[in-house]
């Protein structure tokens, strides 16, 4: 729903949509799980898209924290 939106140009009424989808998920999943991190890079994304980069970086930044923990530095699906 929340690309939806964005991609007709409200983002801003996708994040809250994006935003639950993440909660959920860390809560189900945990924050390491693959789903859990796709939802929060559809968030930094949608932030983005709203200019509100220093949110959308703290975001980003976990998510690479997180890849470089969970996926060794040689394997390639970090690499894509």
């Amino acid at each position: 729903l929340a690309q939806t939106l964005d991609a007709l140009g409200v983002a801003a009424e996708g994040l809250p949509h994006a935003q639950t989808a993440l909660e959920l998920r860390r809560k189900a999943r945990g924050n390491d799980d693959l789903s859990t991190l796709e939802a929060q890079y559809e968030v930094a994304r949608l932030l983005i898209n709203l200019d509100r980069f220093v949110e959308a970086e703290a975001l980003l930044h976990d998510l690479l924290d997180r890849g470089k923990r969970l996926q060794p530095a040689s394997d390639d699906v970090l690499l894509h």
